[in-house]
């Protein structure tokens, strides 16, 4: 009130004497730095330079000064960003906080102009939380040149915002920020020409929630050059009326994440691009302010994929071997997809509820599959529905590269179209080589299998790969979301031990089933066969338990030439012999 009586004082001198305009606006600055400099008594002043991070401990219900050294000319607008990992601060061009002139919240930033008569700038941050907290602070300065970051904010509350807004959501996140503007183009009513935006992604390791990492891994993405050498670009956008300033990403619960973007501007000669970054924002998916919303593992989860990793192990080098197990497991597998998918698009039961439904006709699949190798032992059918499998597989790893992100697979049909192609095309390329297919998919799924079990002890981001295509089964919407999948070190490391355990699984296999019969016999013609064999036997007067124990089992068996489990050419005379006798017996 009392700036307010000072200013109105000299206004009213101003129009009685007629004061000269140019002594008015002096008279006016004096007067500005008079009221900061009593506003700046009983209050921590900090002196920050153009991009020089610093990590500040701020003091419970305290306000501190930030001013502006060393400014250089030419300079127009100063970028304040402030970074919190749990606790909200309050940032403001003004002493007092009001609408429009300040900002709370975790990751906030104020973009303020600096005068040309004024010598000095300040910006104003305040707390209110019970304890001291540590803040990252960084300020950026701008030209006449730069894009002006949040410049044509038409939606918040701020002039000019250059904050990221999220809106974070189980399996999506909506990323939204104002256009940018020019500071020689004040006009926003058609868009700068030329500016571009850029969408980047930083990824922390997964588990490891200390303020530590949150702040040695923000500081390599504060400005517009450390973001485009150390983030991951996943998406451009241009400011027109066709495009909004929102773009929707895949959210990763409990796996701290930063968004950050980048406005590029290229001058009408083109011979120039300059850059200006956005306020960094962070998400974790979680509470960090709840010990256990971040922190605390899936009992569940941790046993079902332990279960799964030792069955996965087993099929990646025994599968052919075993393949009534083989194809049990792998029904199980298929089905519970199927049926986890349709429930959720058809009823409103919630995940556990929809988990369990999934279990139940995973298990009435794994047994129809069985059921129909037992009684017609056609091969060709239960390894298509492997290789089908394989083929999702397939699908589900090249939809979750950059290759998924193309704007082209928007379109439901466009999208279901190829992803479906892409699970056919495995099948159809080695349909005909029935053998190899069954075991290049044992060391595919069950190798995947193996190290999900440590994906789900390392929280790592190899179950996105199969979350993101049921994801797009089971959500309608999320065919607009963008895949950012996380592929730091732990993801890395577990893709060499995945493609690892697939490769030496199959050449196992391959090598240990070389002279094997591709498939064993039918169990329920083995079975009809055997008891032919024991009526033939007892029609000839000679009971089985007459012959030998071992000339009795061949004899039982069938002694096929080419027998499962068998090697090839290992039969002795005396076996030759006695299969003749046995065919001119039948």
């Amino acid at each position: 009130m009392l700036f307010k009586s000072v200013i109105s004082i000299v206004s009213f001198k101003f129009q009685r004497f007629h004061i000269n305009m140019k002594h008015f606006f002096k008279i006016k600055t004096l007067l500005i730095l008079v009221t900061v400099t009593n506003c700046l008594q009983g209050q921590d002043t900090v002196d920050i330079s153009n991009e020089s991070p610093t990590i500040l401990n701020i003091h419970r219900n305290n306000s501190t000064v930030i001013q502006a050294v060393n400014v250089t000319e030419g300079t127009k607008y100063i970028l304040c960003q402030v970074h919190s990992q749990i606790w909200n601060v309050s940032l403001s061009v003004i002493p007092e906080i009001s609408y429009g002139s300040s900002l709370t919240g975790r990751d906030v930033g104020m973009l303020a102009v600096l005068p040309s008569d004024q010598p000095l700038w300040y910006m104003y941050l305040t707390t209110n939380s019970s304890e001291e907290i540590r803040i990252l602070l960084q300020l950026t300065f701008l030209t006449q040149y730069d894009p002006l970051p949040g410049g044509c904010n038409e939606e918040f509350s701020l002039r000019n915002d250059p904050n990221i807004h999220l809106a974070v959501a189980t399996t999506k996140t909506t990323v939204s920020f104002s256009w940018a503007g020019l500071v020689n183009k004040p006009d926003c009513d058609k868009g700068p020409v030329g500016l571009d935006y850029d969408l980047y992604v930083t990824y922390m390791e997964a588990d490891i929630f200390t303020e530590e990492q949150y702040f040695e891994v923000l500081r390599h993405v504060l400005t517009a050059a450390s973001v485009r050498d150390y983030s991951r670009k996943v998406y451009s956008v241009s400011n027109s009326e066709a495009q909004k300033s929102q773009i929707h990403v895949s959210s990763y619960p409990k796996r701290g994440v930063i968004y950050s973007i980048v406005a590029r501007y290229l001058n009408s000669a083109g011979q120039k691009t300059t850059f200006a970054s956005y306020v960094p924002t962070v998400s974790y998916g979680c509470n960090l302010q709840d010990d256990h919303s971040c922190g605390e593992k899936d009992v569940a989860a941790i046993i079902f994929t332990t279960v799964g990793g030792f069955v996965g192990l087993f099929l990646c080098y025994y599968g052919h071997r075993f393949f009534k197990t083989e194809i049990f497991v792998f029904g199980f597998l298929m089905f519970g997809v199927l049926f986890y998918q349709i429930f959720a698009l058809k009823t409103n039961v919630e995940t556990p509820g929809l988990v369990v439904l999934a279990a139940i006709f995973g298990l009435l699949g794994g047994s129809i599959l069985l059921g129909v190798w037992w009684n017609w032992g056609f091969p060709i059918i239960n390894v298509l529905c492997i290789g089908l499998l394989t083929g999702y597989i397939f699908s589900s790893i090249l939809f979750y590269t950059p290759f998924g992100n193309l704007t082209y697979w928007n379109g439901a049909f466009n999208y279901g179209g190829t992803f479906a192609s892409g699970c056919l095309l495995v099948p159809v390329l080695l349909l005909c080589f029935t053998r190899l297919l069954n075991i290049v998919s044992c060391g595919l799924i069950g190798g995947y299998l193996f190290v999900l079990m440590f994906d789900q002890y390392m929280s790592s981001g190899m179950a996105n790969i199969v979350l993101n295509s049921i994801r797009h089964g089971t959500d309608t919407d999320y065919r607009n979301v963008l895949v950012t999948g996380p592929f730091t070190e732990a993801e890395k490391g577990l893709t060499a031990a995945w493609v690892l355990v697939c490769v030496t699984g199959v050449a196992f296999q391959l090598y240990t089933q070389r002279k094997r019969a591709p498939f064993p016999p039918c169990p329920r013609k083995q079975r009809a066969s055997r008891g032919d064999l024991r009526a033939l036997l007892r029609g000839r007067g000679e009971h089985p338990s007459r012959r030998g124990n071992s000339e009795n089992e061949r004899l039982i068996r069938g002694e096929n030439r080419v027998q499962y489990g068998t090697n090839n050419g290992s039969s002795s005379a005396a076996d030759s012999e006695q299969e003749v006798n046995t065919q001119g017996a039948i």
